[in-house]
Formats: structure tokens, C-alpha cells, sequence
């Protein structure tokens, strides 16, 4: 019981961290509106992310030209750019780079001399 506890509290940490990725991970695929990401993220994950959260990040990479957005009636709708496309180009590319440090980083921490057994 703690163990899925753990891994869900661990789990919701990571998406909030990481949550500018997963919206142009979701905004490659299809645009969105704000509720539309949050759903999907909860579907996906099982995990809730406040609306405050979700609006904050839209709104900042909307700023940075990642994203834009567009009203179509009482909703806003936001779709990836071309420079939000080349962000998660390199993001992909250097992903293996990302995961190594990761490692490192965990088994820096690890009680054990073994590394732990990588699945993506």
C-alpha cells in the first residue's frame, strides 16, 4: 500500500515538473483547450492537475511562442508552433542525455551498488 502511494505521489510530482513537456506533448498530437489537457492527463495518469497550474503553464509558453492560442466561442484553443515543434525535436534528441543524468542522479541516492533496470 505504501509502495502505490509512493509511486503516485512520486508520479504527480514528475507531471507537475514536467508539465510544459506534457502540454506540447499533447499539443503535437492535437490542440487543445486548457480542460481538454487537463482530462487528458488524468485519463493518461490518473493524476488531477489544477486548472491554475494547467492555465499558468499555457499562458507562459504562449509567451515564450512555444504555443498559441485562439478564442472559438467561450473556450481558448492552443495549438504547438513551429518553434514549440523544434523544442521538442531537441528535447527528443537529447533525451537519452536526460535519462543518463537521471540514473545518475538515483543511483547516487540508491542504498544499493546496482543500477536500476531502465524501461521506457
Amino acid at each position: 500500500m505504501l509502495d502505490s502511494k509512493f509511486l503516485l505521489k512520486f508520479k504527480t510530482r514528475i507531471i507537475k515538473e514536467f508539465i510544459d513537456i506534457i502540454i506540447l506533448g499533447r499539443l503535437r498530437i492535437a490542440p487543445s483547450s486548457g480542460y481538454d489537457i487537463i482530462r487528458y492527463i488524468y485519463q493518461k495518469n490518473k493524476v488531477l492537475i489544477s486548472s491554475g497550474t494547467i492555465y499558468t503553464t499555457l499562458y507562459s509558453l504562449e509567451r515564450e511562442g512555444l504555443i498559441e492560442g485562439r478564442s472559438k466561442g467561450r473556450k481558448r484553443i492552443y495549438r504547438i508552433t513551429s518553434k514549440g515543434l523544434d523544442y521538442i525535436e531537441a528535447l527528443f534528441h537529447n533525451s537519452e542525455k536526460v535519462l543518463s543524468f537521471l540514473w545518475e542522479v538515483l543511483r547516487e541516492t540508491s542504498p544499493h551498488d546496482t543500477q536500476p533496470k531502465l524501461t521506457v
